[in-house]
């Protein structure tokens, strides 16, 4: 159980399903079709570097919540970070995943 320090509210569950926006299934057209938004390229960008620095290698497209207006993804959540801070986690194979994660967005676009 966790208190939102904002509201009081108690929540329970799993943290995830308070994530907001639509998941990968409801937007992939959007994204192969470039229906992106500068604030949305950002915003991958900076998990990027988080993953990167909280050893999180399993990021992928389903492990994301993405905002949508206007028909354009604006923004994206990450989701499922049960795999940063592992203790067998090496900075090669951080890299790697990095390099990886970043030429597959490179190549919607």
């Amino acid at each position: 159980d966790i208190t939102d320090e904002a509201t009081g509210r108690l929540i329970r569950g799993n943290l995830m399903d308070q994530a907001e926006g639509k998941d990968y299934a409801n937007v992939w057209e959007d994204l192969i079709n470039g229906r992106v938004t500068s604030s949305f390229l950002r915003d991958v960008t900076n998990l990027q570097v988080l993953d990167v620095l909280c050893g999180q290698l399993d990021r992928h497209g389903g492990n994301m919540m993405y905002k949508v207006e206007n028909g354009n993804i604006t923004g994206v959540q990450g989701i499922d970070n049960d795999a940063a801070f592992g203790t067998n986690v090496d900075v090669a194979s951080t890299l790697d995943a990095f390099r990886l994660m970043t030429s597959r967005i490179v190549w919607i676009w």
